[in-house]
């Protein structure tokens, strides 16, 4: 009977480490991921800048989407290029700088028409960056091109962490920033 309890006091914790594999092992992600479409949106006919209004036009359009973690997401048409705009509390943050302005990967760079974005939450579930593909030519190249550019939410502030390739080295971007 002895040696049935002694038994059943060695297995008993590696049992209750198999029910909870995360926690016992301290594998549980530090960030998790959740998705929002940038398909299922409305048409805007102005969007208020902090330097100017977009109006809805032949070459300009907006139309907003829901996010997550209390954000709105707009996006901003202008032919041939496209670009975001993250509203919380009634605050807006233009992207076209970073996305637009700035970019270097190539020519035209669009909001992806796959139409996802990808939200970084951390273990409290609070919203630390997002991932969005943009999709641009290559001058030279019939070929379209894509990449995720990753951005670090610092109090509700977007920061471009860079661009990628991989949806692993995007979220990597953004959890080591987060940190």
């Amino acid at each position: 009977m002895r040696a049935t309890a002694l038994l059943l006091l060695a297995v008993l914790p590696v049992m209750a480490c198999l029910a909870m594999p995360g926690a016992a092992f301290g594998s549980s992600a530090p960030f998790s991921s959740l998705y929002s479409s940038l398909k299922k949106c409305q048409t805007v006919e102005s969007l208020g800048l902090p330097d100017r209004t977009i109006r809805r036009s032949d070459r300009e359009g907006v139309v907003r989407c829901p996010g997550q973690g209390g954000f709105t997401v707009y996006i901003v048409d202008q032919d041939p290029r496209s670009w975001l705009v993250l509203e919380r509390g009634g605050v807006r943050a233009p992207l076209q700088r970073e996305m637009v302005g700035e970019f270097k990967l190539g020519e035209f760079p669009t909001v992806s028409e796959k139409g996802m974005m990808e939200w970084r939450l951390d273990r409290r579930k609070a919203v630390r960056g997002f991932i969005v593909r943009v999709e641009y030519q290559i001058p030279g190249s019939t070929e379209p091109a894509s990449a995720l550019l990753a951005f670090l939410l610092e109090n509700g502030k977007p920061r471009l962490l860079g661009a990628t390739t991989s949806n692993e080295k995007a979220r990597a971007l953004i959890d080591s920033a987060a940190r």
